[in-house]
């Protein structure tokens, strides 16, 4: 189901929509949440300028959304959840994602790599991974990100836990971060 938040208004569509041509239907859309599949992201021109947050759910990507995503200059938030994204690697490339401040990550089954080059997400302040199993650990690039002030983490593996710990190999990636969070973090 679609929804816009500006006038209230639901739209609903077939499984499958052509993303691009709905979202380049509202020049004055800020906030944009798809719970549809889609078989590929509308390109950042077709993505209102005025756009501060994109929720993607259950979209079943199979190509990267951040090359498209982080030329949105606007943006503030991203969350990707349910398999929004079904690849193994996801790239955050330098000097993109300039204003954003949050960023969500929720059962991303496939993912196995994330990379954040140096210069990525400038202003990031709030990081959140949940049941992300393959994730194998945080990207390195996140130690650039020297406004990054809450981290949390839940429903992974120990391991990738223990690695984020004081004295853990990746702890250097999130040492300067104030308020760091685990929860539900286990083997099983």
């Amino acid at each position: 189901m679609l929804y816009n938040k500006r006038n209230g208004q639901e739209q609903v569509q077939p499984s499958k929509i052509d993303a691009g041509a709905f979202v380049s239907g509202f020049q004055r859309l800020n906030q944009l949440r798809l719970d549809i599949e889609i078989e590929t992201l509308p390109n950042e021109l077709q993505f209102p300028s005025c756009i501060t947050s994109v929720s993607l759910s259950s979209c079943v990507l199979q190509e990267d959304p951040m090359p498209v995503l982080e030329k949105l200059h606007s943006l503030k938030i991203v969350s990707l959840e349910l398999n929004a994204f079904t690849g193994r690697k996801m790239v955050c490339s330098k000097a993109g994602f300039p204003k954003l401040l949050t960023l969500e990550f929720w059962i991303l089954d496939n993912l196995e790599e994330w990379v954040v080059e140096e210069e990525s997400m400038p202003c990031l302040c709030h990081l959140e991974i949940n049941d992300c199993r393959k994730l194998k650990s945080l990207p390195d690039g996140l130690r650039y990100i020297t406004s990054l002030e809450e981290v949390r983490v839940g429903w992974m593996e120990n391991a990738f836990k223990d690695k984020l710990i004081q004295g853990g190999e990746d702890y250097y990636k999130i040492q300067y971060v104030s308020y760091v969070v685990f929860h539900n973090c286990s083997d099983e």
